[in-house]
């Protein structure tokens, strides 16, 4: 029988069962001021009045405060650039953490504990637990590490490649496992965590014996954290040319607080420069990022064991923004190449703001290692990535004849029907007809019906000196608030507007000439002092259908 929801008050906070989230959501919105929240994140707020306050946009650059912040609704809304949100809503955008993370980083600092699952399953260790026991383990991977001579091959490992283990950027990131794999499991068995549970958290196994046993032996450790910093992983490198593992990297187990395709190395350390600088860079490997760290660039990633996945590109576009740069460091070899290829087509997401830069034949730690200077340079040199594919497609085909220019156009089509992005599917196009001379209708009657062009019957004409209408203030209102967007199908409009709330029904680009209309817009619905998250956003829509509704009522006795 499925035990009901309590709550129970202790030392350690407030425990709530549940099947779902929806308790924890709503105690930590009745526990938190986003006023204090935002202070801590280092925002200054200037009172504005009764339970508002104003302050600097976190989204975009302002001298002047627009941002206005709601303590009766606990929510902030900026009349510069549109965002709106509450404190979940700012860890996704800001921080760059997923709706999951935001909430299990605010239930940690308010003493929130929450259980995804049933309170009779047993089956599942807590995340807490599996936190606790992940936790340990790093700090005895670390005290193992400070122990070793600086001599030891582990340190000589990482010496050897120019890099400082007393960097304050990446001295935490360095640990070392040791000869004998029971060690550390016996330390946490102390504590009074079991084996299942150790094996749960994802550091270990149990071998043929029955003996639950450490997933490396003898190997320098990098540590993986989350966005919030807790360690969730490691990765094991191989020191001694003798092992008995020949693995090069060994990398914990996926677990309920660890999967490969969700998190990426030094992604806590890369997401302050990342959203202040608007890019991020993505390398292969452990020490590509820390020698990256090592030139200032903090604002770099690498996966872990895993291929370059839609959730870590979904990440790292909330870190850099929609105008932001994601930019990927490529080996020159045919395995970089291809990998450029797989990242392009498997992230539709961020074709449009993906760069690449080839590192030629040595990988940005050994670019570091022979010639600091060199790897900066290199990490100037960039180009948008569909550009970087298409020229080395190129350069697989003989561009002189007429079949290799064929073979190029069909290579190209493959990636091509991968692009949702409609100005960048044009631009991919128009660079391959650059790159081979054939002509650019050609190479659109070769995309097997891909369409790139509106239709001519979708042309918006339109004047942006026209008065504004009711439609025009409904559109920008639901432009701005995307929550509003599904209510668009309910309402009546015709002619122009009736495309335009297509387009952004559809979420696809809004011309530049209705985007000057839709800032006129709300310049002018922002006089009035209704209109500010004060406010129920949604009875501002309700008020703005019933002026139209009134306004199409009007139009049909006419008629």
């Amino acid at each position: 029988m499925m035990i009901p929801h309590v709550m129970v008050e202790h030392s350690c906070g407030i425990i709530v069962y549940m099947e779902d989230n929806r308790k924890v959501i709503e105690q930590i919105k009745s526990s938190l001021s986003i006023v204090d929240f935002l202070e801590q994140h280092g925002h200054k707020l200037i009172k504005s009045g009764a339970n508002r306050w104003k302050m600097l946009c976190p989204f975009h650059d302002e001298k002047t405060p627009s941002c206005i912040v709601s303590e009766a609704y606990n929510s902030y809304h900026c009349f510069g650039c549109g965002a709106s949100g509450d404190v979940f809503t700012y860890l996704e955008e800001k921080e760059g953490l997923d709706f999951p993370g935001a909430i299990e980083m605010l239930a940690d600092d308010l003493g929130i504990e929450y259980h995804p699952y049933d309170n009779n399953d047993d089956s599942h260790t807590s995340r807490k637990t599996l936190r606790a026991i992940t936790e340990l383990t790093y700090n005895a991977f670390k005290n193992q590490f400070d122990a070793l001579s600086e001599d030891h091959p582990a340190k000589r490992n990482i010496s050897k490649r120019n890099i400082s283990t007393e960097n304050k950027e990446n001295y935490w990131l360095f640990g070392w496992s040791g000869a004998d794999d029971r060690r550390i499991v016996k330390g946490l068995n102390s504590k009074g965590y079991t084996d299942a549970q150790i094996v749960e958290a994802g550091v270990a196994k149990m071998d043929q014996h029955g003996l639950c046993r450490m997933l490396w032996k003898d190997r320098l450790m990098f540590v993986i954290r989350d966005l919030t910093g807790k360690p969730v992983g490691f990765t094991g490198r191989i020191v001694y040319d003798n092992s008995t593992d020949p693995r090069k990297y060994v990398n914990s187990s996926d677990s309920p607080i660890f999967h490969k395709s969700n998190i990426l190395f030094c992604e806590d350390i890369a997401k302050k420069q990342a959203s202040k600088d608007n890019e991020v860079f993505v390398v292969e490997g452990q020490f590509d990022v820390i020698a990256m760290q090592h030139i200032n660039k903090s604002n770099t990633v690498a996966s872990s064991g895993t291929a370059f996945t839609e959730n870590h590109a979904g990440m790292l576009k909330r870190m850099v923004g929609e105008n932001g740069k994601i930019i990927f460091a490529f080996d020159a070899d045919a395995a970089g190449q291809k990998a450029a290829l797989r990242t392009f087509r498997n992230s539709p997401s961020i074709q449009y703001i993906s760069f690449a830069t080839i590192t030629g034949e040595k990988d940005a730690s050994d670019m570091y290692r022979d010639d600091p200077d060199s790897l900066m340079k290199q990490m100037q040199n960039i180009k948008p990535l569909y550009q970087h594919i298409i020229d080395w497609t190129a350069k697989q085909n003989d561009m002189t004849s007429e079949t290799g220019r064929n073979a190029f156009i069909n290579d190209c089509m493959e990636t091509y029907e991968t692009i949702t992005d409609p100005v960048l599917a044009d631009n991919y196009i128009t660079y391959m007809s650059l790159s081979s001379g054939v002509d650019v209708n050609t190479i659109r009657a070769k995309s097997k019906g891909k369409s790139i062009q509106k239709k001519s019957s979708e042309k918006i004409i339109i004047d942006e000196n026209d008065d504004l209408q009711p439609e025009d203030y409904m559109l920008a209102l639901c432009y701005e608030q995307p929550h509003l967007i599904d209510k668009l199908g309910d309402v009546n409009m015709s002619g122009r507007y009736d495309l335009v709330k297509k387009l952004i029904m559809e979420k696809k680009d809004i011309p530049d000439v209705i985007m000057k209309r839709f800032i006129v817009a709300n310049e002018g619905m922002r006089k009035f002092e209704k209109y500010s998250p004060l406010i129920d956003i949604d009875d501002l829509f309700d008020a703005q259908k019933q002026v139209i509704d009134m306004k199409n009522k009007d139009n049909s006795i006419i008629t």
